[in-house]
This record gives structure tokens, C-alpha cells and sequence, in this order.
């Protein structure tokens, strides 16, 4: 494994990028965040339908996992032959998910390839133009509730990748999503994280970045919030 060096945040950060720093850089959070896919269902479903978009880029790829969090991807990328870079703007997350790679190494024989680990923030990233093949972006989006710190994170995948983008979003049109707010509603409590959006308003974002939808996957339709897109360039 190697790690690169901690990289500086991006200028202007928003209330809901603000949040999402703090929330997960606490080190208590970090130990509790979830390090593999279990066995229930939601799980068996997510990771399927993560691996269905991964189809779209080629093995032995150049694939950058943003945000990592501990590590839960890291395994599932390297398994496909992607050559992996694991980045978090957490220093706490990205701790675990090192410390996560390195248990996986010692548990398997064989070679098993390196990873690099790195410090970067999604707004401004630090990597050259077209650096990588393809860019893994599960769980990040519904905790941005502005349109332009959206529109600005995808701008930033899209400058760095020259192959397929896989994002997930929390579509409000879902009732699970119904249950969350009459849940919030009922304690009396503004709902910080997990935020739906419709489709058709992330689809302007991404509109807005210069990219396009090649493909959408719906975890349940209509009963999971959960969706599954692969991005590409526009133009």
C-alpha cells in the first residue's frame, strides 16, 4: 500500500460540504462506519447493482474510489483488476480503510496488488486532467443539498476521469423516502443527511457538468430511493 500526502480543501465550501466534513471526520464515526457489504438484502441489492455499472469500465482500468470511507469498495475494485487509488477527504475514514486493506492483504496468499490511499476533497481533488479510466462515487451525493455544490463535484469528476463515472443518489420518489420524512416530522427534526432529490434535478446537474446519463439502475423501483447511475462526457 502507499499514501500520498494530504492535499488542501477546496476554497468556498458550502453548509451541506461543511457538514459532511465534520460528520465524518470525527474518528468515532470511522470506527462505526460500515467496512464490507453484509448479507442482508439492501446490501446483496446495492452491491449487485454497483457491480452491473461497474461493467462499463474494462479491467486492468485505472479507477479512483471517491469518497472510500473505510474501504468497502476497495476490495470489490480490486477483485474486478482495476488498478485502484482510494481517496477520502477524511483523514479518520481513510485511516480505517487502510488499516481495513491491510487485514484483506494478510487474510489472502497470492499477490495481492497495491492500493494508494490519499487525502483529497471531491470539490477540488489535486489530480491532473484525464488521470483516470473510470471513478467509483458511491454515497455521496445525498448529502449535498445545493444544486451548485452538485454541479461543482461533478465538474471535478468529470475533468479528472476520460471513462465512465458510477454515482449513486437518493431519487425522492420512493417510499422509503416518504417513511424518512414522516419520521423527521414526527421527532421535530430537520433531516441533515441521506436528501432525496428527483431525477430530473440531479439529471440538470449532471447536465451541467458536461456530462450525460448512459445508464440507470433503480435499486427497487418506486420502494428504494436507492439509484445507480453510469456517467460519460457529453461532448
Amino acid at each position: 500500500m502507499s499514501s500520498a500526502s494530504l492535499q488542501p480543501r477546496a476554497s468556498g465550501s458550502s453548509p451541506s460540504h461543511q457538514l459532511a466534513l465534520e460528520r465524518f471526520g470525527r474518528k468515532s464515526l470511522a470506527r462505526k462506519y460500515p467496512t464490507e457489504y453484509g448479507n442482508g438484502w439492501r446490501d446483496r441489492r446495492e452491491k449487485a447493482c454497483i457491480l452491473r455499472c461497474l461493467d462499463a469500465i474494462g479491467p486492468g482500468s485505472r479507477v479512483l474510489d471517491l469518497p472510500c470511507g473505510t474501504g468497502r469498495m476497495t476490495r470489490i475494485l480490486v477483485e474486478r483488476g482495476y488498478h485502484v487509488v482510494s481517496a477520502d477527504a477524511s483523514e479518520a475514514m481513510l485511516e480505517r480503510a487502510r488499516e481495513n486493506y491491510r487485514a484483506y492483504r494478510e487474510e489472502h496468499t497470492g499477490k495481492i496488488p497495491d492500493v494508494t490511499f490519499s487525502v483529497r476533497d471531491v470539490l477540488a481533488t489535486g489530480f491532473p486532467d484525464d488521470e483516470f479510466d473510470g471513478i467509483s462515487c458511491i454515497r455521496l451525493f445525498h448529502h449535498f443539498n445545493e444544486a451548485e455544490t452538485r454541479r461543482k463535484a461533478l465538474r471535478e469528476l468529470a475533468r479528472i476521469c476520460r471513462g465512465p463515472i458510477v454515482v449513486t443518489f437518493l431519487n425522492s420518489f420512493a417510499l422509503d423516502r416518504i417513511s424518512s420524512w414522516l419520521k423527521a416530522r414526527l421527532r421535530g427534526k430537520k433531516q441533515l443527511s441521506q436528501l432525496p432529490i428527483p431525477l430530473s434535478t440531479f439529471a440538470a446537474d449532471i447536465d451541467a457538468a458536461g456530462l450525460k446519463i448512459d445508464r440507470k439502475i433503480a435499486a427497487h423501483w418506486g420502494i428504494s430511493s436507492r439509484w445507480f447511475l453510469v456517467l460519460g462526457r457529453s461532448t
